[in-house]
C-alpha cells in the first residue's frame, strides 16, 4: 500500500510534469501566453490543496496560495504605474483624491525616470511601494478608514492581486495585458518593469522623435518559479500535517461535486 509521503512524492512528480509540459517550446511562443495559461491552471489547482477547507472565493484564495506558500516577496507591494494609469485615466478624479494623485505623480517620476535612449531598460518591481506605505497616504473618510471610490481600491493595486488579474486576461482573453515586449528566453524569475520607445515622427531636421512610456511586465519565467515554489511549499505543508494532497480533490463520475 502507498505510503503518505509516497503520494505527495507522487503529487509533486505529476505536478513538475504538468509544470514541464506547459513550458515546451511551443507554449513559450506569443509572447508566452499559452505557457502562462497553463502555469496559472496549475496554480489554481495548487490553490485547492493549499487551502482544502475553506470557503473562500477563487480569486482569494488564489491570492493567498500566491502570498503563504510561494518566494514571492512582493506579493503586498503596490504598483504604481497600475495605480497611477488608473488615476490618469479619470475623466475627473475625485476631489478626495486630487493631493493624492499628486503625491502618485511625484512618486512614479522619482522612481522611473525617463531617459533619452531608444533601447529599453529595466527597472525592477522592489521600487514600488508597500501597501502600508500606500494607506498612509490613501484618502481617509471622517472614522479614518481608506475611501473607496470608483476603481480607487488599494487593495486592487497589489502586485499579488495583479496577477489574479492577469490570470483572468489569460483564461478569458487569450491575451497577456498590457503592451511590453515580452521575449522571455532565458525563463526570468522576476517581474519588472519596461521602458518602452515609439517612434512617432522622422524629420530630415530633427531626427526622429519618439515617447516613451513604462510597462509592468509578468514574464513567463516570473510564473514558472512562481508555480515551482508554491508546489514545493505546498506539499513541505503536507509532509509536516503527515496528509495526503490529493485528498483535497473530489475524483468520482459526477463533474458537479
Amino acid at each position: 500500500m502507498e505510503t503518505t509521503q509516497e503520494k505527495i512524492k507522487r503529487f509533486k512528480l505529476y505536478n513538475r510534469t504538468m509544470i514541464a509540459a506547459a513550458l515546451a517550446k511551443t507554449n513559450r511562443r506569443y509572447k508566452g501566453v499559452p505557457a502562462k495559461l497553463l502555469l496559472c491552471s496549475i496554480l489554481d489547482s495548487l490553490s485547492v490543496a493549499a487551502f482544502p477547507d475553506t470557503k473562500m472565493k477563487n480569486g482569494e484564495r488564489f491570492t493567498e496560495t500566491i502570498k503563504r506558500f510561494s518566494e514571492f516577496e512582493y506579493s503586498d507591494h503596490v504598483s504604481l504605474l497600475q495605480l497611477l494609469a488608473i488615476l490618469d485615466g479619470l475623466e475627473s478624479v475625485p476631489i478626495e483624491f486630487q493631493d493624492f494623485h499628486k503625491c502618485v505623480k511625484r512618486m512614479h517620476l522619482d522612481r522611473f525616470p525617463k531617459t533619452q535612449s531608444l533601447f529599453k531598460q529595466n527597472i525592477s518591481i522592489d521600487r514600488d511601494p508597500t501597501l502600508k506605505e500606500i494607506l498612509e497616504i490613501w484618502p481617509k473618510d471622517i472614522g479614518g478608514e481608506p475611501i473607496k471610490k470608483l476603481r480607487l481600491n488599494p487593495s486592487l493595486f497589489t502586485h499579488g492581486n495583479l496577477i489574479w488579474k492577469y490570470r483572468n486576461k489569460l483564461a478569458h482573453e487569450f491575451r497577456n495585458p498590457g503592451n511590453s515586449v515580452d521575449m522571455d528566453v532565458k525563463l526570468t524569475k522576476t517581474a519588472y518593469y519596461q521602458e518602452v520607445s515609439k517612434v512617432i515622427d522622422i524629420s530630415p531636421i530633427d531626427g526622429l522623435s519618439f515617447e516613451k512610456r513604462w510597462e509592468l511586465v509578468y514574464p513567463t519565467g516570473f510564473f514558472y518559479h512562481l508555480t515551482k515554489s508554491i508546489l514545493d511549499g505546498v506539499c513541505d505543508t503536507y509532509q509536516k500535517q503527515g496528509n495526503s494532497p490529493f485528498l483535497s480533490y473530489f475524483e468520482g463520475t459526477s463533474w458537479l461535486a
